[in-house]
């Protein structure tokens, strides 16, 4: 797993999980660990205080409140664990269903949401498709 932290003004940073610390050496406004093991809780400090570095895990840009990252004026704690990514991708969808209203249009859920709630017509046209191919 790789974690990397960015704020054009970073100047010092170091991670603190499963009773370790590592200091990171800082290049072009970025501080990177790679590390071996998953932890449950990872613990970034950083300073200048009061900044709000840009986070990423595995290369990708991470939203603090999909990934319920709490941020303080020094430091981010980020509750990683076993499934990171699936509680993350869950938390959008969840958000991005609540922000559609109660009653959303099956296609604009699929354009915003990327769920499919039109199984019926999916296998349908699966069907069709595949009695195509047979007669070919």
């Amino acid at each position: 797993m790789i974690i990397k932290i960015f704020h054009t003004e970073l100047r010092n940073a170091e991670i603190q999980f499963d009773d370790k610390n590592e200091k990171s050496e800082i290049k072009e406004s970025s501080a990177t660990w790679t590390l071996l093991c998953i932890p449950k809780l990872v613990e970034i400090q950083f300073q200048p205080f009061g900044i709000t570095p840009k986070l990423w895990i595995d290369n990708f840009l991470i939203n603090f409140w999909l990934a319920d990252v709490q941020q303080q004026d020094h430091k981010i704690i980020i509750p990683i664990g076993n499934n990171f990514f699936e509680k993350y991708r869950a938390r959008d969808g969840q958000g991005r269903l609540q922000s559609l209203g109660l009653n959303p249009d099956p296609i604009l859920v699929d354009k915003i949401v990327g769920r499919n709630f039109h199984q019926q017509l999916v296998d349908e046209i699966k069907l069709k498709l595949d009695e195509k191919r047979h007669f070919n």
